[in-house]
């Protein structure tokens, strides 16, 4: 990374957490003279939030889109090593040059904002939206994906021009925050889609469903579900690759390969196909079902997204997920069960100290024909600590293991050895350090805030 660019991450990731209260009148004000632009004027942005599956869905939608021959912005995050990951222009990661040009005037805006209101602090997520929206605004793509941060109605993301958006799944997360249920959850995430608009969501338990639905009509929504409006057939695993059946109106695709793995990326992808279709519409775009479909199936098994069952080894074969709640480590087991089955698995996982190790181990250790505990050296919780939650679920940890790195060569060798699969979960920055531990990229190069 040049040096210009490097100081501008570490000044954006320097950026407090959160701002000083909800954000979105700093937003609309550090945008003002953007949102006067013709291209502006013009965006159709598919907003997608969601507890689970949100940067699967935005990079299947992404793909989609540019398949149809659109370009591309796509704004993710969190980024995994380089922040250059959460800006990409059709499909690739913004450049260091770019992404100084972007950021450099973000930051000016943000100091004069700060300056003209004593005391009021502009949050790091509004400042690399605010990044973000300068680089879109310089290459101007036809089609913008942007994932939220945390919820939707007080989200930077809000104020970007849409009718669709998307909530993908909903968990009990950032309850502080967002509401301390479901419902109320579901209602902030439902925000995020201004009215009269189209919200889809990915498969809803019923309950849930119907009270959202009520609270869509209230703000004249049209409401598409998965499950509903578009169906999910079989869903099978080869060789480590996930294949599904969906049919969307007259539409079908049947067998059709996921570039990603797991049952839980067949609801990603019939999320990102009615999301798709319902964008298409929203922005006045005619495309025949058959070239949708056509250029669906190329981009439903070409999408990427890593650090979810990435494949970051084969020798021994090394699978990583930054999965971070108890209902993702569900999803994973379930994978690994039915890709896996017949196959020995070590476990190499750990959890972060502010999330649920019990609800995690839960759903992982029963998983482990040898399990090892470790812990992230950022934020992460005691070996110790997880190996207890892991007994609780009747799991014998083999190795409790506070160095990561010792941890991450007994897991290799010993996944070399017994000729087993390696799998790294149990938190988000217990994956990380894990990757660049087992990639060997530099130390140093991961940059958290």
């Amino acid at each position: 990374m040049s040096a210009p660019a490097n100081e501008i991450v570490q000044q954006l990731l320097a950026l407090p957490k959160f701002g000083s209260g909800i954000g979105l009148h700093r937003m609309l004000a550090l945008t003002e003279e953007m949102r006067t632009g013709g291209w502006w004027r013009g965006l159709e942005v598919l907003k997608i939030t969601g507890s689970n599956g949100k940067g699967s869905v935005a990079r299947f939608s992404e793909r989609i889109l540019r398949e149809l021959g659109f370009s591309t912005g796509l704004y993710t995050s969190p980024h995994l090593v380089r922040f250059n990951e959460r800006i990409a222009l059709d499909g690739v990661d913004i450049t260091d040059e770019a992404l100084a040009v972007a950021a450099g005037p973000a930051l000016a805006a943000i100091e004069a904002y700060e300056e003209a209101f004593a005391g009021e602090k502009v949050g790091a997520f509004e400042g690399f939206t605010l990044a973000a929206l300068n680089a879109f605004a310089e290459n101007r793509p036809q089609a913008l994906v942007a994932e939220a941060g945390i919820g939707g109605r007080y989200d930077s993301t809000r104020i970007l021009p849409g009718k669709v958006a998307v909530i993908t799944s909903i968990d009990l997360e950032h309850a502080e925050v967002l509401g301390g249920t479901l419902e109320a959850i579901a209602y902030d995430k439902a925000d995020l889609c201004p009215d009269g608009g189209t919200l889809v969501t990915g498969p809803l338990e019923a309950d849930l469903a119907r009270r959202l639905a009520a609270y869509a009509g209230l703000r004249g929504l049209k409401l598409l579900r998965v499950g509903h409006d578009i169906e999910i057939g079989t869903v099978h695993h080869h060789d480590g690759v996930t294949h599904a059946d969906f049919r969307l109106g007259s539409m079908v695709w049947e067998g059709q390969p996921l570039g990603l793995a797991g049952a839980h990326q067949a609801e990603n992808a019939a999320t990102a196909l009615l999301a798709c279709h319902s964008w298409l519409s929203a922005a006045g775009h005619r495309v025949s079902d058959q070239t949708f479909r056509q250029a669906a199936a190329t981009a439903l098994a070409d999408a990427t997204n890593p650090g979810r069952l990435e494949t970051v080894a084969r020798d021994p074969l090394v699978l990583l997920d930054v999965a971070h709640t108890p209902d993702a480590a569900r999803r994973i087991a379930s994978y690994m069960r039915a890709a896996y089955f017949g196959r020995r698995i070590v476990l190499l996982t750990g959890g972060s100290a502010n999330k649920d190790i019990d609800g995690m181990q839960a759903a992982l250790a029963p998983l482990a024909d040898e399990l090892i505990c470790t812990r992230a050296a950022h934020r992460g919780a005691p070996a110790a600590r997880v190996a207890e939650a892991a007994l609780k679920a009747g799991k014998q940890a083999r190795l409790v293991e506070d160095d990561l790195g010792t941890a991450v060569h007994e897991a290799m060798t010993l996944a070399r050895q017994q000729n087993a699969v390696l799998l790294v979960a149990g938190g988000l920055f217990l994956a990380l350090e894990a990757r660049q531990a087992i990639t060997g990229e530099p130390e140093g190069a991961l940059r958290f805030f």
